[in-house]
């Protein structure tokens, strides 16, 4: 399997495929970010109730997981940030600390910011 897993706890953004992001693409923004909290996915679209409702693929194995080809990062501190790009092959995108229920990007962020 090539490419980046992006694990997602974002429960209700539309992306989120039994705990992993389903784009081929995503962008984390945090241009001052000093710690993951001041971080978030600029992809994140809040799920539908229909979208809730009618699910989503089940991933059964390995190789059904989904990958992004890669991360815009803008991030600059980040120790994974390389050229403006995530240099991981696996990624950690949550809600925001305290927040259950996300409605703007802003209420997500990336746990994988290591700032340098």
């Amino acid at each position: 399997m090539s490419g980046i897993k992006i694990e997602c706890g974002v429960n209700d953004c539309t992306h989120n495929n039994m705990c992993y992001c389903s784009l081929g693409k995503i962008k984390v923004k945090g241009l001052k970010a000093k710690v993951s909290d001041q971080t978030c996915c600029d992809s994140f679209k809040r799920a539908s109730i229909l979208e809730d409702l009618v699910g989503k693929t089940e991933i059964t194995n390995a190789d059904s997981i989904p990958v992004s080809s890669f991360i815009k990062c803008e991030a600059i501190v980040c120790n994974n940030n390389a050229k403006g790009r995530c240099s991981l092959d696996a990624v950690q995108v949550d809600n925001i600390y305290g927040c259950t229920s996300c409605d703007k990007c802003e209420d997500t962020c990336c746990t994988s910011f290591i700032a340098r």
